[in-house]
């Protein structure tokens, strides 16, 4: 009975602690807007026009929780675009029952590029499934279509198991979507994933692919996916660190108000000493999973093609990069 108390004690009381003390920044993207409406289009945006504006489409059949939450955040960054730099992009959102299968083949022959948020699962006969409102998509169902005039070039599988399971790539889905449409590169993930990674990695892909070379837009999408695989690593490099000093900086607080100054040291060095075992108890399962997302993210790219770009005519200097923060 002690050891289960000792469990609850650590995941509920200094799990918390910690988590606020030292990663209060580092968590601040998870803070979102979630003021959206079912469908962005051009009676939203009265100044959009014309052939120079790129649509966009994102999508999940969730109107709440960890995908709605993702699809938000792809739509904050286009819409933050538009907001500082546009109007560059035409944004179109279905959520809920608009998420459907037929939504899918509208947005792969109406927008440039799509997103979808939805929860995923494998089978050994069926390979890589989504979940969409109105049924499960797999290259099978694919396989029946025909699209009108498809001109989409990129489709993000943000779902568990699009592109594999455990561990081992599985490209069905996403080579019979290429084959039925424009698309030349399927972003998918071989495994299960942890979603508030998911959301970190999404948020800074479509920042790249979006607004990091204002203002003629951002990097192809295969350099695009590869920063910001490279900013989710250093993400969790960083909550790494902090959750070490967190420990220390925490048993100094409560060393220094129990007994003064020298408390405080001393909490400190306790606190740098028991920085692995507390980090193995609290955060290590947690962040055992966020890099098996890290590992698990993937894509697909038609043999023969280019990764697509998001590109139009601006003004200034083409090859000023503004890195994130």
């Amino acid at each position: 009975m002690n050891r289960y108390r000792k469990k609850i004690l650590v995941m509920y009381i200094v799990l918390p602690i910690i988590l606020v003390v030292g990663l209060q920044q580092s968590l601040g993207f998870i803070v979102m807007n979630m003021n959206h409406n079912e469908e962005y289009g051009l009676k939203n945006y009265p100044f959009l026009k014309g052939s120079a504006i790129i649509p966009l489409g994102s999508m999940t059949p969730d109107t709440n929780g960890v995908n709605k939450d993702e699809h938000d955040v792809v739509v904050d960054v286009w819409q933050q675009l538009n907001d500082n730099y546009g109007p560059h992009i035409n944004v179109y959102t279905a959520t809920g029952i608009y998420a459907s299968i037929g939504k899918l083949k509208t947005y792969l022959s109406t927008t440039r590029m799509t997103h979808v948020s939805a929860h995923g699962k494998y089978s050994n006969s069926n390979g890589p499934q989504i979940i969409l409102a109105d049924g499960t998509l797999n290259w099978k169902t694919i396989g029946k279509w025909h699209l009108y005039s498809p001109q989409c070039k990129l489709l993000v599988l943000s779902a568990c198991n699009s592109g594999g399971h455990d561990n081992v790539a599985d490209h069905s889905l996403a080579q019979m979507i290429a084959e039925k449409s424009k698309v030349d590169m399927v972003v998918d993930y071989r495994d299960v994933v942890d979603a508030y990674s998911v959301i970190y990695f999404v948020h800074k892909f479509w920042w790249f692919m979006v607004s990091s070379r204002q203002p003629y837009g951002g990097f192809d999408a295969a350099t695009s996916f590869r920063l910001a695989k490279n900013a989710l690593q250093s993400h969790l490099d960083t909550i790494e660190q902090l959750g070490g000093k967190s420990v220390a900086a925490l048993l100094a607080l409560v060393g220094g108000e129990f007994a003064g100054p020298v408390g405080a040291v001393v909490g400190a060095i306790l606190g740098e000493l028991l920085e692995d075992g507390i980090a193995a108890l609290t955060y290590g399962p947690w962040l055992d999973l966020q890099r098996q997302t890290l590992n698990a993210l993937d894509y697909y790219l038609k043999p023969g093609a280019s990764a697509p770009i998001l590109s139009w005519k601006g003004s200034g200097d083409p090859g000023h990069v503004i890195m994130p923060h």
